[in-house]
């Protein structure tokens, strides 16, 4: 999950869903706009990676 200005009005508790989320990912945190655009930039500057599927979740699809 990232945190975005989306889900301010669609989620009523926003911080008890992030708190659970932090405590259930191996990250052990909520993911910001910057992990995903640093995960971009590191595919769209490296020639050699091609076909990638890179899932930027903190590990949330094992948890």
């Amino acid at each position: 999950m990232i945190t975005t200005g989306a889900r301010d009005t669609a989620v009523p508790d926003k911080q008890r869903l992030f708190q659970h989320v932090a405590a259930t990912t191996p990250a052990r945190r909520v993911g910001q706009p910057s992990d995903v655009s640093s995960a971009a930039r590191a595919l769209l500057t490296n020639p050699f990676i091609t076909g990638e599927t890179l899932h930027v979740d903190g590990g949330g699809r094992w948890a």
